[in-house]
């Protein structure tokens, strides 16, 4: 009767969202075992609710450093505000990637392990990184997916060292780490490159995962200029397949203080905001279909969506000045932030009839964010694209050497386990004739 009851509770359950079979585990011990077993949640990562989700959430990631602490990087729902979990023990020099379905990225500018972490769980689970064999100037990863249950992969974006760092250059190439595949979880490289300058600002935008597909903004600075923001390259997770993209036409000519991107409905969304002239545009790219990627296509896949007049209050017009853009699926609210402020629009209303005559839309909110405590060094960002998932990082990252090691601990154990249960009793006539030999000596 005991397993009926249980089995009944697992199918009831298995039909919870994923954060609240997350909150369940805290019931019982009976609820956390069930709920913490392999084989549910295979069946709950996979379920038709869970796949189909509602839409991409954002997670705000809030770093704090200071020389007693190190790095100290809160995890924490942007809808609900509820802290997820906290990561504390890594070098200061780390942050977070890009979001990736139900893991956060988090990267070193240099050749060190990468980290992923689910926050639901509060798991994390080290990728190390590939060997490098030439000098490489500057570095970047991004974490995909490819829907509905197709494979994680890792992409490591590698500029090589020049001399014109502020030339285009055509040896920029891509490694990539599949999860789960016959290599037992290794590097390999890319046969092809991608062109892009080396010069690129460090401070970009982080990689946007929707539908299946990576987009990396890419910038060409010149050296006595603001950076200008042209292309976007894309990468198709499942064929690997990339190619470069133009932003659209009105990019081309005027300063760009910055640029971010998210998803807006499985869509990519890029905010762009002009400086000297408070603007801020917001462009919708049509979806890319299949896999086939068109190297520097036309910009008419590009779509403008909004745009809003920005009160900047005084602020300066650089790439400086702390910014980010999201959309919280869950209430419709698209967020702007720029340096103290926050501007909130309602995308849910109609458009048309809340545009002023200059074909403006007009936010609903601006909201003063509060002070940082002075005490150590913040920063936080969004990052756009996470759904939430029971999914270990520690089963994902299965390879044929962890498979090796733990069948080499379990048959370890076993045959410890079996020579003492079959160790034969000390002979007493020999330890007595040990004794006596020491006594007549």
């Amino acid at each position: 009767m005991e397993s009926i009851t249980e089995e009944i509770v697992r199918e009831i359950l298995l039909k919870l969202p994923t954060r609240d079979v997350a909150r369940c585990r805290c019931v019982s011990s009976q609820w956390r075992r069930l709920l913490t077993d392999p084989s549910f949640i295979h069946l709950h990562v996979n379920a038709p609710h869970v796949i189909s989700g509602t839409g991409a959430q954002a997670l705000l990631s809030m770093e704090s450093r200071d020389r007693r602490i190190g790095l100290e990087i809160a995890i924490i729902d942007v809808l609900s505000g509820k802290t997820m979990c906290r990561v504390t023990d890594l070098p200061t020099r780390y942050r977070p990637a890009n979001a990736c379905n139900g893991f956060l990225l988090i990267a070193h500018p240099k050749n060190k392990p990468v980290y992923l972490c689910n926050p639901i769980t509060g798991e994390k689970q080290k990728v190390l990184p590939p060997l490098e064999m030439e000098h490489v100037y500057r570095r970047s990863y991004a974490m995909g997916f490819s829907p509905p249950s197709g494979p994680y992969k890792l992409f490591r974006l590698c500029f090589p060292y020049s001399i014109h760092l502020f030339e285009t250059s055509d040896n920029n190439y891509m490694e990539v780490y599949t999860f789960g595949d016959d290599s037992g979880g290794s590097w390999r490289r890319h046969p092809y490159t991608f062109p892009s300058s080396n010069g690129c600002r460090l401070r970009q935008m982080p990689p946007l995962l929707v539908d299946g597909k990576l987009y990396v903004l890419m910038e060409r600075p010149g050296i006595d200029t603001l950076a200008e923001f042209d292309r976007m390259l894309v990468i198709d997770v499942a064929s690997e397949a990339h190619g470069m993209y133009h932003l659209p036409e009105n990019f081309i000519g005027e300063v760009t203080t910055s640029v971010h991107a998210f998803d807006m409905g499985g869509r990519l969304c890029i905010a762009r905001h002009i400086a000297g002239k408070r603007l801020l545009h917001f462009w919708v790219m049509e979806p890319l279909r299949g896999q086939q990627m068109d190297h520097e296509k036309d910009r008419s896949r590009w779509e403008l969506r909004y745009t809003f007049y920005v009160d900047e209050y005084g602020r300066r017009h650089d790439d400086r000045q702390a910014g980010g853009a999201w959309l919280n699926n869950g209430d419709g609210m698209l967020c702007y932030r720029l340096g103290d402020y926050l501007y909130i629009y309602d995308t849910t209303k109609d458009d048309q009839q809340r545009k002023t005559k200059s074909d403006f839309s007009e936010w609903d909110q601006r909201i003063q964010l509060p002070a940082a405590p002075s005490s150590h060094k913040q920063r936080w960002n969004v990052y756009s694209g996470y759904r939430p998932s029971l999914f270990s990082p520690h089963n994902l990252v299965c390879t044929r050497n962890n498979d090796e090691q733990e069948k080499y601990e379990h048959d370890l154990a076993h045959a410890l386990r079996y020579k003492h249960k079959h160790m034969d009793p000390p002979d007493c006539n020999v330890r007595g004739a040990k004794r006596v030999r020491h006594n007549n000596s």
